[in-house]
């Protein structure tokens, strides 16, 4: 008797670890595949860094000066922007405020698309032209000062 209730205390205690680690390994895989708003900033400025080196391997980077980054959504809104005339969808701009410069770059070729100066407006409503580019950008990161805007020059 005394074996029988021990096999059966042994038998739950198996069956509760079991069910333990299953929870625990549940929990573990949600988070895993649910990544945190901390892990999402995390990758933005890991991606931010190598978009930085990348570009910086091609050309001659603004010292002293983070750019803001945005990504090229819909070419079709930029037509007309001799800037934007080779930019594809899923293209980078680079814009260095300070330096009054920006750069298209193309990601999936590494290569650089344009280079151009820049005009930084003290206002904080965009130029009429660049209504249309600016929305079809998508920051993906930005340091650009508060109230100030760029518009890329012709």
């Amino acid at each position: 008797m005394k074996i029988k209730g021990r096999v059966k205390t042994m038998g739950i205690i198996v069956v509760a670890l079991l069910v333990g680690g299953a929870i625990i390994y549940g929990i573990i895989l949600v988070h895993l595949a649910h990544p945190t708003k901390k892990n999402a900033v995390i990758r933005a400025k890991e991606a931010y860094d190598t978009l930085v080196k990348k570009v910086g391997s091609n050309i001659n980077l603004p010292q002293n000066e983070s750019p803001t980054v945005a990504t090229v959504s819909d070419v079709n809104q930029l037509k007309g922007q001799a800037f934007f005339k080779n930019a594809q969808n899923g293209d980078k701009v680079m814009i260095y405020t300070q330096a009054r410069k920006a750069i298209l770059y193309r990601p999936s070729t590494n290569k650089i698309i344009e280079v151009g100066p820049i005009s930084v407006l003290n206002s904080p409503a965009p130029h009429p032209t660049m209504a249309s580019s600016i929305e079809a950008l998508t920051p993906i990161a930005s340091v650009t000062p508060p109230g100030k805007s760029f518009i890329p020059s012709r």
